[in-house]
């Protein structure tokens, strides 16, 4: 039988999970009170929330939601990352985090993720925090699509300007 409080903290989690904008699964090792609060405070900034919470816990909370594929990612120390609107910031804090572990007993490993209604594995998971930043992403689409429309103005106002210039120069050899 359930008690009340584990029944509390799985209605807790649904509504993490509900309101998430994505989810990184972590296995850590290692990591001291110091380590995890500088993690924390770095996710925080970047727009995610982190827990370590029980994965029989969190396996329930995930039953019956797009984000159920996790569950098979749920053994060992787990913590859950919930990210707000951009998921990939806090995937990106995460991997500058890990770059400064420097002991051989600290890990923090991102093994799967669940954004945008898709589930990544391993690999696929950590190249996230790979990606630039969502403005980035969007700057760079604009620039793509309005790059060759400008580059072909450029060349016809310098085409127009060479005729211009042709006829300006013979109207004054001929006035002279």
């Amino acid at each position: 039988m359930p008690t009340p409080e584990k029944e509390a903290r799985v209605a807790e989690l649904k509504e993490s999970v509900a309101g998430a904008g994505g989810m990184f699964l972590a296995e850590y090792e290692g990591l001291g009170v110091d380590k995890l609060t500088s993690l924390r405070r770095k996710v925080t900034d970047a727009g995610g929330r982190i827990e370590v919470v029980k994965n029989r816990l969190l396996a329930l909370a995930l039953e019956g939601t797009p984000g159920e594929g996790l569950v098979k990612f749920l053994a060992g120390p787990t913590a859950v990352t919930f990210c707000g609107e951009d998921a990939f910031a806090p995937a990106r804090a995460m991997k500058e985090f890990n770059k400064e572990l420097t002991l051989d007993t600290q890990k923090w490993m991102i093994k799967a993720a669940f954004v945008d209604g898709r589930l990544f594995e391993g690999a696929g998971a950590q190249a996230l925090a790979e990606l630039p930043p969502v403005d980035q992403i969007k700057s760079s689409v604009v620039g793509a699509i309005a790059g060759p429309p400008t580059a072909l103005l450029n060349t016809v106002n310098g085409l127009l300007s060479d005729v211009v210039y042709t006829l300006q120069a013979i109207v004054d050899k001929q006035e002279s």
